[in-house]
């Protein structure tokens, strides 16, 4: 399964997103829609994620939530269009959950799937890989046996591989999910993180630094290709712009790490996408993870 293919879905919940702020009024934004979630978002979209969770509220008040504090970011573009995908991704779950052609497992991977496309940390992953794995428990015991994330991070440039480290531990343990992270020597792990950090700044320009990663598994039966992503982020300071890429690399190319392991691990749509597909009339398909960010 190539990469263009698994950005599928990456387009159907932008696709849900930008349609669903058309309609609601939300101002639209030109930079990229980027899925790290900021601190000052994290209180509304944990509250959401618990109340989606609990049976006694579900997803309508879980979408009620994030759409009351979509109203009072609305003259924020960026942080109006954050909470907008995740009320698409919560439309996508609530959507997938009733594909009639797909057993009660595949119906929960599937739904599972959309935190594939979010924030490592995000509120409600690891509370959704648990109700996932109540219903797949082959994959339980597959964690249980082989329950360590075992990757080794190779860094060229202006990050050193102790702060990528640094990043991706912290947002790991944010996302509370079960089971361990550990960094390795390349011969010893189960996947290799390859980080080149290029200093973009132009004279005159504010500092800036591209980034360029490599996400690939060791093991020759893995789920998915060799996995290239790129991200160009300036910032007010060169040391700013240096911490910007470093929480990219925490908070989404982890993310792409934690998927690859569950998918190898017998969740193969954290990788591959929903076999529902999800698709949004009218709007066109595309994808790519290569974009731009200014960051103070």
């Amino acid at each position: 399964m190539r990469y263009e293919a698994r950005m599928a879905f990456t387009t159907t919940a932008v696709a849900w997103a930008l349609a669903g702020a058309t309609a609601a009024g939300a101002p639209m934004v030109s930079a990229p829609i980027d899925v790290h979630l900021p601190d000052h978002l994290r209180a509304p979209i944990t509250e959401a994620a618990e109340a989606e969770l609990d049976p006694k509220r579900g997803p309508e008040n879980a979408r009620q939530i994030l759409e009351r504090a979509r109203s009072e970011a609305a003259r924020r573009p960026r942080d109006a269009m954050t909470l907008q995908l995740r009320i698409a991704a919560l439309e996508l779950r609530r959507t997938f959950l009733t594909e009639s052609t797909l057993d009660e497992g595949q119906r929960y991977e599937q739904a599972l799937a959309t935190f594939s496309r979010l924030d490592l940390a995000e509120p409600g992953f690891a509370g959704w890989l648990e109700r996932t794995l109540k219903r797949r428990p082959e994959v339980q015991a597959n964690l249980q046996k082989g329950g360590t994330l075992q990757v080794a991070v190779l860094s060229r440039g202006a990050i050193d591989r102790e702060t990528l480290e640094r990043s991706l531990r912290s947002a790991f343990e944010q996302s509370e999910l079960p089971f361990k992270l550990a960094f390795t020597p390349p011969k010893a792990a189960d996947y290799l993180l390859k980080v080149s950090t290029e200093n973009l700044t132009r004279p005159g320009q504010k500092p800036a630094v591209g980034l360029r990663v490599v996400v690939e598994s060791t093991a020759e039966d893995a789920v998915g290709d060799k996995q290239r992503s790129s991200r160009a982020l300036e910032a007010d300071r060169p040391e700013a712009a240096a911490e910007a890429g470093a929480r990219w690399v925490g908070h989404v190319v982890g993310r792409d790490l934690v998927a690859r392991f569950l998918a190898d691990r017998g969740l193969p749509m954290m990788v591959r996408g929903p076999l529902s597909g999800g698709s949004v009339p009218g709007l066109p398909a595309g994808g790519g993870h290569h974009d731009h960010e200014h960051d103070h």
